[in-house]
């Protein structure tokens, strides 16, 4: 079951690909777009193996609305 975390980013990745391998759930990398982001709700990280970016899903939760509200225009 995915907890109300991945939910989350989910609606906020919505537009990439996402599909669940074993306990992750995978994503293309908000950063680097050209590699996998895979998030595990169990131990509450997620990590890119491309480019580095990681940490814990509140970290990743913070960084997507920054990103998304940067990208609303004024």
């Amino acid at each position: 079951m995915i907890s109300q975390l991945i939910q989350s980013i989910v609606r906020k990745l919505g537009s990439y690909t996402t599909r669940k391998q074993g306990e992750e759930v995978i994503f293309e990398c908000p950063k680097c777009q050209r590699s996998k982001l895979e998030v595990n709700p169990r131990r509450r990280v997620y990590h890119c193996f491309r480019c580095g970016y990681k940490g814990t899903l509140d970290m990743l939760l913070e960084d997507l609305n920054v990103q998304f509200a940067s990208m609303i225009p004024v």
